[in-house]
């Protein structure tokens, strides 16, 4: 199965301008469909600090589209250049519950070459590769300030908020087109 095709969709990295931010999904095939996550530093200032997340972030003046934002952070976070990924498609254009006024693109591409070496930048402490068959997550709810959110469990790291309901839209574009189970 051409996973291409799960992600193909008219969507334009430049239909909405409203848009000012993005992460980027990459996925990546050896064994099984994995897909890339990190984990955000403790940063006072920053609204996910210490969350798991996609990497991305906001656009920046040299950005000529989202597409190009959500490159960037990749290399700016994990060290993956942009030569080595294809993108593929988006998601509909998501907003965080903790903070208004951001709307995030999610970009869709793949890694082309097996790169063994995650160069982490200011803002991860850890990257690492989830499986995308369910079976591997862990579906658990936690209290988060007195509220119990739903979330993913995966080698004790919660995946929760805008970067669980990203991932809830792949696993279900992945199994509309039979990628996964």
């Amino acid at each position: 199965m051409d996973i291409r095709k799960c992600f193909s969709n008219p969507h334009s990295n430049n239909a909405s301008n409203d848009l000012n931010a993005a992460v980027n999904i990459i996925l990546f095939k050896d064994k099984e469909l994995k897909t890339l996550l990190i984990k955000r530093k403790n940063d006072p200032a920053d609204p996910w600090s210490g969350d798991v997340a996609f990497p991305g972030g906001k656009v920046d003046p040299q950005d000529n589209s989202l597409i190009d934002t959500a490159l960037r952070e990749t290399e700016e976070e994990v060290g993956i250049h942009k030569i080595n990924l294809e993108v593929i498609g988006f998601l509909e254009p998501e907003e965080p519950r903790n903070i208004k006024g951001i709307k995030v693109l999610p970009v869709v591409s793949i890694l082309k070459i097996k790169q063994t070496k995650i160069v982490l930048g200011s803002e991860a402490v850890k990257a690492f590769w989830i499986p995308l068959n369910q079976a591997n997550i862990i579906i658990e709810q936690f209290n988060h300030k007195g509220k119990y959110i739903e979330a993913y469990l995966y080698n004790n790291e919660i995946i929760w908020g805008l970067t669980k309901r990203i991932l809830d839209k792949v696993l279900e574009r992945l199994k509309e087109c039979n990628a996964i189970k």
